[in-house]
């Protein structure tokens, strides 16, 4: 039996899979801020899924900024408590098997190139835009380096020194916020050419954010200085980091 997870700033999702191709149903469960109690509701979950199966492997993603050897996170905006926290160590001490960590917009990006609207393109950009803003870039289905993205993290606005995530998410209006979302895929473009723009995460799914009106305000705001692909929604909602890990178990 292998696991996948995805801990977000809001939700945490389980599921398993056993034959590394498909995914059984998932379990949503909020996320808990103490990393203790969160660390212990994941480990909860993880052996309700597994049932009587051995677990084999458990992999996922995490909402934050991670350390060099990918181990626990460093950084993590939304889930302060859980950053320094041995957290890699801890579910092999529990399930003695193979575990690997990734950011889970990474995996998102890994899961919807692989699995996903971005299957039959070479070069992918993945933004989410949940309870933060994060993304990565993938080439022939792999992360462009073993390196954290954060590009929600880049600054719009120098005076107020105001972030790509702070703007989207301060935005009043859906209108607004496609704007500053547009000003950013510009951005993101100079520096990661794609052949396919993929949106996801919870504000974009449930916002009801048409893409045709992203499609219009980034070529509006480019100004036809860099080459503008097609910006869809993620065919995977937010199963995307989940089939990510999965990938990830495989490669």
């Amino acid at each position: 039996m292998n696991i996948v997870f995805d801990i977000g700033g809001s939700k945490m999702r389980v599921a398993s899979s056993n034959d590394r191709q498909a995914l059984n149903e998932a379990v949503i469960l909020p996320t808990l801020k103490n990393f203790d109690d969160g660390f212990a509701r994941l480990v909860s979950i993880i052996k309700d899924v597994a049932g009587k199966q051995t677990v084999e492997s458990v992999t996922g993603g995490i909402a934050g900024r991670l350390n060099n050897d990918k181990s626990q996170l460093q950084v993590a905006t939304n889930l302060p408590d859980w950053a320094g926290k041995s957290f890699k160590q801890k579910l092999i001490d529990e399930f003695n098997c193979k575990v690997l960590i990734e950011n889970d917009a990474a995996l998102g990006a890994i899961g919807e190139a692989t699995f996903g609207a971005g299957k039959n393109f070479s070069s992918v950009m993945f933004i989410t835009i949940g309870t933060g803003l994060g993304g990565a870039w993938i080439i022939d289905g792999k992360l462009a380096g073993n390196k954290n993205f954060e590009p929600g993290q880049h600054i719009l606005n120098s005076e107020k020194n105001s972030t790509w995530e702070n703007l989207v998410d301060a935005a009043p209006t859906p209108a607004e916020q496609i704007h500053y979302l547009a000003l950013g895929l510009n951005n993101a473009l100079q520096f990661w050419p794609s052949d396919i723009i993929i949106l996801g995460g919870g504000k974009t799914i449930h916002k009801g954010w048409q893409p045709d009106a992203v499609n219009n305000e980034l070529r509006r705001v480019s100004q036809a200085n860099v080459v503008i692909p097609e910006v869809i929604l993620t065919s995977l909602g937010d199963r995307a980091t989940l089939y990510g890990a999965l990938h990830l178990i495989n490669s």
